[in-house]
């Protein structure tokens, strides 16, 4: 049994704000996120609140508040009532609205980026640093640089120029980055540039360097620009880091991430809702709810079978590839129970001359922003002991920047007469459900790492 202390623990999350946001009196505030779902801002020098109702939370804690990443700029506007405080009828005539808490399904990550992407980093910088060699005097590019991270460790790694190519207007504050580290900044052109749209006058690099790695690996399809690049401006045996990686997929059993998601859905079984019948509803919302991919850490106890993988070889794809990818597996159930879906992750290796690293997403391994994703069906399989389980996992891109995912599950009936039990769905991976943005295995041993296999994954079933 948990302490009171414990139990307060999992209960709430206190965060640490800044000491100067409008409206809290230049005062260090906290913000307490409860399972009531509700928000308080308190001010530290009388401990005054404003409730601010968890309609304004994003979907990604409606299920598990286990942390709550709050953008405090945009604090203001009016909700609920004013704040007790200093004026002279004693309130302060303010209330505040966190309005811009979260502007789309990325921006939930930002704050939680920050911190963990320094693991990112870390792989690349040792991958690059570790393969110096192979960078000394050579024109590297830089795909989709962002803020010039990685064209700033490839400077440092002794290139001798890099074309950090970036279509956004991050462009400006990879110029600004660079400028602002002498002796390696320099060795960095900036251009601002769609990588289709870039001309360098027939002159080829060395190198590419890139994080185009989505959700999934594939999602938001930056690995087909990462492969434009490779056809179109990398010299013949060039380097790619990362060079290759793989999508993985197993089965898993989940009971309690079923049951959430069917009964984010009873609201619509609701027969007599001030008059409104809204049950014809509850079909539609329940197949919107189960078609959504759900993002989270995902526990390897709930994998039921070792996983299977598919291989992206990056010096040797071709984008039409990239756009129909497919995985199956087959596998005997170990007991009896029931198989809620396929299990996803991914990992990309980096291939010097020298040295070679890897960056794993898979279950276990230490916390990545893109965590593990799980396709679950609207029905669960039911299987027995030595049922010889059988499953499709295809990936079929789409205009949107991302892929539909076809998700296929089924066990041979043991009646050679009957039909084998099968179950399907279709997901979206541009519109994640992210269920779980902290647990477990955020706090991961420090002597473990984000370089690893990610094969050795345990079954429970």
């Amino acid at each position: 049994m948990s302490s009171p202390a414990e139990a307060a623990a999992q209960s709430l999350m206190l965060i640490d704000l800044a000491d100067d946001q409008p409206g809290l009196t230049g005062l260090p505030a906290l913000i307490k996120v409860t399972h009531s779902r509700a928000v308080e801002i308190h001010a530290s020098s009388s401990g005054n609140a404003v409730r601010i109702d968890a309609a304004v939370i994003a979907e990604t804690w409606r299920a598990s508040p286990d942390l709550l990443l709050f953008n405090m700029e945009g604090v203001e506007g009016t909700v609920g009532g004013d704040v007790p405080g200093n004026g002279a009828n004693g309130t302060t005539g303010k209330s505040f609205l966190l309005k811009s808490l979260v502007k789309d399904s990325r921006q939930h990550l930002d704050t939680l980026q920050t911190f963990i992407k320094s693991r990112l980093d870390r792989t690349y910088y040792a991958a690059i640093m570790g393969n110096f060699v192979d960078f000394q005097d050579k024109v590297v590019m830089d795909v989709g640089a962002g803020s010039g991270i990685l064209s700033l460790f490839a400077a440092q790694a002794g290139a001798r120029m890099v074309y950090a190519v970036e279509a956004s207007d991050m462009a400006g504050y990879c110029r600004r980055l660079a400028g602002a580290n002498p002796g390696v900044g320099d060795k960095i052109k900036v251009l601002h540039s769609k990588i289709e749209d870039l001309n360098l006058h027939g002159e080829k690099v060395d190198i590419l360097i890139s994080e185009p790695m989505g959700t999934l690996l594939v999602n938001e399809r930056m690995l087909e620009t990462y492969v434009y690049a490779r056809d179109h401006f990398l010299k013949p045996n060039g380097r790619m880091f990362p060079q290759s990686g793989r999508i993985y997929c197993a089965a898993f059993t989940d009971d309690a991430l079923f049951s959430e998601l069917a009964h984010k859905a009873t609201f619509w079984q609701q027969k007599n809702f001030f008059g409104v019948d809204l049950s014809t509803l509850h079909a539609p919302a329940l197949e919107g709810y189960f078609s959504q991919v759900v993002v989270d850490a995902v526990d390897p106890r709930c994998l039921v079978c070792q996983p299977v993988s598919h291989q992206i070889d990056f010096c040797t794809v071709t984008e039409e590839e990239l756009h129909d990818i497919t995985l199956r597996l087959q596998f005997p159930a170990g007991s009896a129970g029931n198989i809620h879906g396929l299990a996803c992750w991914f990992d990309v290796d980096f291939q010097g001359s020298a040295d070679t690293r890897q960056l794993s997403t898979a279950p276990g391994s230490p916390v990545t922003h893109w965590f593990q994703l799980r396709c679950v069906m609207t029905q669960p399989l039911t299987v027995f002991p030595g049922a010889e389980v059988f499953g499709t996992l295809k990936l079929v891109a789409h205009a949107r920047q991302s892929y539909d995912i076809y998700a296929t599950l089924g066990v041979k009936s043991i009646n050679p007469h009957a039909a084998n039990q099968q179950v399907t769905g279709k997901f979206d991976l541009k519109e994640p459900y992210y269920r779980q943005l902290i647990g477990s295995w955020w706090q991961t041993p420090s002597s473990q790492s984000a370089e690893g296999p990610s094969s050795e994954l345990p079954g429970c079933m």
